[in-house]
């Protein structure tokens, strides 16, 4: 039986804004810009730090942006780009000043 374990946040912790703009992949060949502002909602941590499922591309995470394994978390957020709600990935690792890197668009929800 497959087990999901996911960690709500709710407070401060629960909705962020972009701080500047960023280049997010969608697709194989596309970039799509979310733009400085778009309010990121409803962010869970689905791996990593915070979860028991461990992030899959953990060892190139450490290699390309440094910082300790356990402080890395894969987490999902939805937001409104281009007028349209997105469901977006990304990873981050605050506890090591590193932040939020390699944001995607998974799904469209409308």
């Amino acid at each position: 039986m497959l087990e999901l374990n996911i960690q709500l946040f709710g407070g401060r912790g629960a909705n962020f804004s972009i701080k500047r703009n960023v280049s997010v992949k969608y697709g194989r060949n596309s970039n799509i810009i979310i733009p400085k502002g778009t309010q990121m909602r409803n962010v869970i941590v689905i791996a990593g730090a915070g979860s028991k499922r461990k992030i899959d591309v953990i060892n190139s995470l450490t290699k390309k942006y440094n910082g300790s394994s356990k402080n890395w978390s894969k987490r999902v957020a939805i937001a409104k780009i281009n007028g349209r709600k997105a469901e977006v990935h990304y990873y981050q690792n605050k506890k090591d000043n590193i932040g939020r890197v390699e944001y995607k668009i998974k799904r469209w929800l409308e």
